[in-house]
């Protein structure tokens, strides 16, 4: 078993691995158990840190409902009738985005995302770039289950998606 602290000779300190734990006493730190340590709280404060760069990809990933489209010049509301008119966009783990209407293609694209000033926050936000088509979406909120995606103009549009679970 090994001791952390053992009790230096005397009753004062002899080098910089001294600590005092009680009045007038003073004790010696093993220096293998303060390198653990060091270790061990050095992994530990490295291993709390804030999410990744990739969990909004993480969230990302799976198939998503059109329900409303909002905004423009008029800053009209528009609930979709998924019986009529059933959106869906799908993000693959494999970074491809694809969009549907009622069941057909109509185009699909690889995507990355990359965080860029938008109109709607100080802070940067994270956007998604299509490649094969120029084209690009802000993700204005994103949780497990719900998506807002937004075009980054004053009288664009913002559109709301929920999560299919499968």
């Amino acid at each position: 078993m090994f001791n952390i602290c053992s009790p230096s000779p005397g009753s004062k300190p002899f080098n910089g691995s001294s600590i005092s734990l009680s009045r007038g006493k003073y004790y010696q730190i093993n220096p293998n158990i303060a390198k653990i340590v060091f270790l061990l709280c050095f992994i530990f404060m490295h291993g709390c840190q804030t999410p990744t760069d990739n969990e909004p990809v993480n969230k990302l990933f799976g198939t998503w409902q059109l329900k409303i489209v909002s905004g423009g010049f008029t800053g009209s509301t528009h609930t979709i009738d998924i019986h009529k008119d059933n959106y869906l966009v799908n993000f693959q783990s494999d970074n491809t985005a694809s969009y549907l209407y009622n069941d057909t293609l109509l185009w699909t694209s690889p995507f990355y995302i990359k965080k860029n000033r938008s109109i709607y926050s100080q802070d940067s936000l994270d956007f998604i770039y299509y490649t094969n088509n120029s084209r690009f979406d802000v993700i204005w909120r994103l949780s497990w289950d719900t998506l807002s995606l937004a075009d980054n103009g004053h009288d664009g549009f913002t559109r709301n998606y929920i999560k299919i679970l499968k």
